[in-house]
C-alpha cells in the first residue's frame, strides 16, 4: 500500500473539505470581483500593486490559477492521493491569506461590507490551511505507524 493513499478519515473529511472550499470560492469571488472592479478604491501596495491597472493585472492572473489549483487539488483528493492534492490546496488557501496585504499601502477606503470580505477571505484561507495541516499530519503519523 503506498503512503499516497494512507489516510483511514479522509473520506469523513469530505464534507469539511468541500464546506471550506465553498466558503473560500464564495468570498474570495465577492472580493476579487469587487477588486478588479473598484480597484482605484485600494491603496497602492508598494513593489507589487502600484496602481489599479497593476491590481487588475495581478487578479487577472492569480485568481483564476489559485481557483484552478482549489478545484484540481479537490479532484486530487477525491481520487485518493491525499499529499498531492494539498499542494494544490495550499495553493488555494493563499488566495484569501494574503487579502489583508491591502493595509501593506494603508487602511482601503470602502464600505464597511467590502472590508469585511477581506477577513472573511483571510479566515477561509487559514480553514483550508489548517485543513492542509492535518491532513498531513494525518499522512505523516499514519504512515508512521505502518512503518512505511
Amino acid at each position: 500500500m503506498s503512503s499516497e493513499t494512507v489516510t483511514p478519515s479522509s473520506s469523513a473529511e469530505l464534507p469539511r473539505l468541500r464546506m471550506l472550499l465553498f466558503c473560500l470560492m464564495f468570498t474570495t469571488t465577492i472580493h476579487y470581483t469587487q477588486n478588479y472592479t473598484r480597484a482605484a478604491d485600494y491603496p497602492p501596495v508598494p513593489f507589487i500593486y502600484e496602481s489599479p491597472k497593476a491590481y487588475r493585472i495581478g487578479i487577472v492572473i492569480s485568481y483564476p490559477f489559485h481557483t484552478f489549483c482549489g478545484f484540481y487539488g479537490y479532484r486530487l483528493y477525491m481520487s485518493g492521493k491525499y499529499r498531492k492534492s494539498l499542494l494544490y490546496l495550499g495553493s488555494y488557501a493563499t488566495l484569501g491569506i494574503r487579502t489583508p496585504a491591502h493595509f501593506f499601502g494603508g487602511v482601503p477606503q470602502i464600505p464597511w461590507f467590502w472590508f469585511l470580505t477581506i477577513f472573511t477571505d483571510l479566515f477561509a484561507g487559514v480553514a483550508l490551511g489548517v485543513f492542509c495541516y492535518e491532513t498531513y499530519a494525518s499522512q505523516v503519523l499514519s504512515s508512521a505507524a505502518m512503518g512505511v
